[in-house]
């Protein structure tokens, strides 16, 4: 890598850390570009010559929080239907718990009316693709005859919603995250899952 390369993405990524900070404190429409540039230390034309305009700063920003999530892990393979879905299920908690991803979850859910080209973008890069990705391990799984899921994208979308059902709300609306601990919402999530969707003569253990 070239130091003039290496100064080009240390510019992106002080673009996108301030986008988030901003886009936290100060709402999506409340943050200007000239705000953006300053508090990134560099001018408003660099700002532009990276993205072109709030909405994919926006979509930088959640693809920046959710990247390890929406690639399948290494060694994804060799681990068992149950091993694979538990993994999925961690990471996905530590994604939407995680205090970033509830302040941006906060403001496309506040501003999506009134922008939504910021709502679209967010979806697009963000649950979409974590969507995709979740389904299509559970197409291998149903190929490998682990598991036998007739629509894996509907399945996906069941999954991942009992694992939100836990913390997520009452920590999205700043109150305590409730009796119900993340780790025991991943038992009960797998498990129903593989329940569910059992292949004959296999346990997905």
């Amino acid at each position: 890598m070239t130091a003039d390369s290496g100064d080009l993405r240390g510019k992106r990524r002080a673009i996108l850390d301030a986008a988030a900070a901003l886009f936290a404190s100060e709402g999506y429409a409340g943050t200007s570009m000239d705000a953006l540039a300053a508090r990134a230390n560099v001018s408003k034309a660099t700002v532009y010559a990276h993205f072109s305009g709030k909405a994919e700063l926006l979509g930088a920003v959640v693809r920046q929080l959710a990247g390890d999530f929406q690639s399948p892990p290494e060694g994804l393979s060799s681990l068992s239907a149950a091993e694979g879905l538990r993994l999925f299920a961690r990471r996905f908690l530590d994604l939407i718990l995680d205090e970033r991803a509830l302040s941006t979850y906060r403001l496309v859910v506040a501003e999506a009316r009134r922008f939504p080209e910021m709502a679209e973008t967010f979806h697009a890069v963000g649950p979409e693709v974590g969507l995709r990705t979740v389904a299509g391990y559970l197409g291998d799984l149903t190929r490998r005859g682990d598991l036998a899921v007739p629509d894996p994208e509907l399945a996906a979308m069941l999954f991942l919603n009992m694992l939100k059902a836990g913390p997520h709300l009452p920590l999205l609306l700043g109150l305590p995250p409730g009796p119900v601990s993340p780790a025991a919402v991943i038992d009960e999530a797998v498990r129903v899952m593989l329940a569910a969707y059992a292949a004959p003569y296999c346990d997905g253990s």
